[in-house]
């Protein structure tokens, strides 16, 4: 009963969503040309290459639980009981969280050296995320980065974040950090 098929389609599907999206707004021609794990996706353009980490915004393991039991059909469903009742309740702590664990992780050092910075994308899954969430996720990412002004600039070139954008109901991406070199 390994949920690992449906944790790797779910997330094929946000890279190729990411993918369309930065293509689009960086008018590039990006496609995915392996997932090797670790980085997520590596991507081949007429100027170059580029890899991707993925990660997912969860508040703990019983969320984690909740998400993909509810993917995977050999597994039964669980509920768990710490339902949030804003955006705000942890996920901003959370963001911080996966963003330092993401930042220097040596297992990115392979794809650095090759291709070098890469992108990082973290996907929230909060059906109450609004504008507040954003901006608390925003001011908790500037006194991070404050706090460790050098953390994660070796590894990758930009933080983006995936989210739900209730006015559009769709998920939509924005870039939060742009490391400078």
């Amino acid at each position: 009963m390994s949920r690992e098929p449906a944790k790797r389609a779910r997330e094929d599907g946000i890279i190729k969503e990411f993918l369309e999206w930065f293509n689009r707004n960086q008018s590039t021609d990006y496609e995915l040309i392996s997932r090797p794990d670790p980085p997520d996706a590596i991507l081949r353009s007429s100027g170059g290459m580029l890899w991707l980490e993925h990660a997912d915004i969860l508040r703990n393991e019983e969320e984690a639980h909740e998400l993909f039991s509810m993917m995977n059909p050999d597994e039964p469903s669980y509920r768990h009981q710490g339902l949030a009742i804003n955006g705000y309740d942890g996920l901003p702590d959370a963001f911080i969280s996966i963003l330092h664990s993401k930042l220097n992780k040596a297992s990115h050092d392979g794809a650095r050296n090759e291709h070098g910075p890469g992108l990082l994308l973290l996907s929230e899954m909060d059906p109450l995320f609004d504008e507040g969430t954003l901006k608390s996720i925003t001011e908790n990412l500037t006194s991070f980065l404050q706090a460790y002004p050098d953390g994660g600039r070796k590894n990758f070139s930009h933080v983006y974040l995936r989210y739900w954008e209730n006015s559009r109901r769709q998920y939509t991406f924005i870039k939060l950090v742009e490391f400078s070199r």
